[in-house]
């Protein structure tokens, strides 16, 4: 009879956060830094460190590394400002 072992399993998380700057608008939140860095980075630096639980207290919960993709939505015309 045949055998089947699990010896690699692939897994994704996608988020989609508003990239904060600090209180003196003069850097970035350092997590959202992070992960946009390892975007371009190389190597063992193009990985981030990444935890998934469950918010409303069931016990699933993931954890692992992956290769960030970061991707900027930018904004909509609505956002933006007209003299005149």
């Amino acid at each position: 009879m045949g055998e089947n072992t699990k010896t690699r399993r692939d897994w994704e998380v996608e988020v989609t956060f508003d990239r904060k700057a600090t209180p003196d608008s003069t850097a970035y939140a350092a997590v959202h830094e992070k992960i946009r860095s390892a975007f371009f980075a190389y190597g063992e630096a193009s990985k981030v460190h990444m935890r998934y639980m469950d918010r409303n207290g069931l016990p699933e919960a993931y954890e692992g590394y992956g290769l960030p993709k970061w991707e900027p939505q930018g904004g909509g015309a609505e956002t933006s400002i007209r003299s005149g």
